[in-house]
């Protein structure tokens, strides 16, 4: 016989209509092994081994599950206030998710030793992160937007199987420690939005199959830029808001040929060369830093490279390098660079920025979400560069205009008629005005910045 009373009485517990609500019948004792409920509740045998209630209304305070064998559970986006016990039993588990909840108190979960996978994420936790180390089978752990505090565990943890680790928007501070120095399979590692201080260790070079790296709104001063040379596999790099200083002149990220989104916004760097920098880019925020402007002499440049600009090279991004070193380009902010006032800079037709499709990000971890202040609509750019900003607009504007003409003109093709193609040679035309207006504005651009 399945053990079908246990679920009843948990559901019972939280809506005296739950059954009839969820619209199930309990014709016999093994009725919640019905095919006709899968896949809310499927069954090994006779144990009820899965369940998924997310987004069920479910409120308060459960009673414990412990009289399930289940190895999955999903109670998110609901409505739960308690704390965390009532699963703490659930021995079997591999699968937790309480993410969108209530819940309050600390974490005791040391029985579950068996999870792959753990969300606690957008929650009212707090406590200390200890219950982590005896989890040693984690693939996925996501523990943001709650109020964890204190310090990381001091103790090397043996999360060897750990692949993608949130813990952003927390009360988190202190030294990285050796807590994931044994954790090589990131994939995924968000430590933004607390306080941890600093530096980042040197065991980070090990992350050799990390993508999504942030550690943004924090308040490290120093990490050894050689080690990102192993980290082949980054898409997403995000040290934002922090204290870090110092001239990363000899900053070389050539290697990490993935790259697209770049954030060193908030520091104290110095020069910065675009010729360590990888074509792939297509967002590169380096705003409020101590950017000074960056000569000739400084580039040691190639022959073939000194050969490609015909222009002199006066500060730190000339309009010939960004355009030849960065095609994918979709975002540039360097405001709040005082020493780059005299740029010499021009508009360059920005790219859609497609970032971080699922064929760029490994499927298990999560996608972090556009940072605030970022444009992402089609055709859309953004150059703030504290001089010649309102020409950098007009020509933003101007591609805005011609992106939205073409668009109409292919409208009209489905008029048909007479009318239909003199509607759409008209705006053809138009559409192709605004991009002839662009380079105008670009040679302007160049004519009297020099």
């Amino acid at each position: 016989m399945a053990n079908c009373t246990g679920l009843r009485d948990f559901i019972s517990a939280n809506s005296t209509n739950a059954i009839a609500i969820l619209g199930w019948q309990m014709s016999d004792e093994s009725w919640c092994c019905d095919v006709a409920l899968r896949p809310t509740v499927q069954c090994t045998g006779n144990r009820v081994t899965h369940l998924d209630l997310s987004n069920r209304g479910l409120v308060g305070y459960p009673p414990p599950l412990t009289q399930l064998d289940l190895e999955y559970l999903d109670l998110s986006k609901n409505n739960l206030s308690s704390s965390i016990d009532f699963v703490g039993g659930l021995s079997l588990l591999r699968w937790l998710d309480m993410s969108f909840n209530e819940l309050t108190g600390s974490v005791s979960l040391s029985a579950l030793t068996r999870l792959l996978h753990l969300d606690l994420s957008f929650n009212q936790l707090t406590g200390s992160l200890d219950f982590v180390t005896n989890l040693t089978r984690l693939e996925s752990l996501s523990l943001s937007h709650n109020r964890f505090n204190g310090s990381l565990p001091s103790n090397v943890t043996s999360l060897v199987n750990l692949q993608c680790l949130s813990m952003e928007h927390n009360q988190l501070q202190g030294a990285l420690t050796n807590f994931l120095q044994d954790s090589t399979a990131l994939i995924s590692l968000d430590l933004s939005w607390n306080s941890f201080s600093g530096i980042i260790p040197e065991y980070f070079e090990n992350f050799v199959s990390l993508e999504i790296l942030r550690a943004g709104h924090n308040s490290f001063t120093y990490f050894n830029t050689s080690m990102l040379n192993s980290l082949t596999q980054l898409i997403w790099l995000d040290f934002s808001h922090n204290q870090l200083t110092g001239d990363p002149l000899d900053l070389n990220l050539l290697n990490l040929s993935r790259l697209v989104f770049l954030d060193f916004s908030d520091n104290s760097f110095g020069v910065l060369s675009p010729w360590n920098l990888p074509p792939s880019l297509q967002v590169l925020n380096l705003r409020n830093n101590q950017l000074a402007p960056l000569r000739t002499e400084q580039l040691n440049l190639s022959d073939s490279q000194a050969s490609a600009f015909p222009y002199p090279l006066p500060d730190f991004l000339p309009s010939p390098s960004l355009a030849l070193s960065f095609p994918s380009l979709a975002l540039l902010d360097l405001a709040g660079n005082a020493q780059l006032s005299g740029a010499f800079l021009s508009t360059v037709r920005l790219r859609t920025p497609g970032l971080l499709n699922s064929s760029q990000i490994h499927w298990k971890c999560p996608l972090p979400a556009p940072s605030a202040g970022l444009l992402w609509a089609r055709e859309t750019c953004m150059l703030d560069f504290g001089v010649l900003q309102l020409v950098a607009l007009v020509s933003c504007g101007l591609l805005l205009l011609g992106g939205i003409s073409y668009q109409i003109s292919k409208a009209f093709v489905q008029v048909g008629g007479k009318a239909g193609r003199v509607c759409f040679g008209l705006q053809l035309g138009l559409s192709y005005f605004f991009r002839l207006a662009v380079l105008a504005a670009d040679f302007w651009f160049i004519i009297h910045a020099s």
